[in-house]
């Protein structure tokens, strides 16, 4: 998704969604590396959860279905260029961007 801003939403499939912190992933060294340490710091917390970071110079969202990697019933979104999440809300599978 391009020109991300303020006040934008990004709608999910999982309507229980719940929203997590940023995710370190800078044990990665490609870019499925980095969603699977998404995916595990997600669904560390239980199914259903978001974790996004930020990766050669995009933010990602990873919405994590079940599993702690990247399966089939799984989403991940791109947002071009890095931006901060860390004050955005997910609720009922909605992310509101801050």
């Amino acid at each position: 998704i391009t020109g991300v801003a303020a006040g934008d939403s990004v709608t999910f499939g999982f309507g229980t969604m719940t929203a997590q912190a940023a995710t370190s992933v800078t044990a990665a060294t490609t870019l499925v590396q980095a969603i699977d340490i998404a995916c595990a710091a997600a669904g560390a917390v239980g199914v259903n959860r978001a974790a996004w970071f930020n990766w050669a110079g995009n933010t990602y969202v990873v919405d994590n279905a079940a599993g702690v990697t990247l399966s089939a019933a799984d989403v991940v979104v791109l947002l071009t260029g890095t931006v901060d999440l860390s004050n955005s809300a997910m609720a009922a599978g909605v992310l509101t961007i801050a």
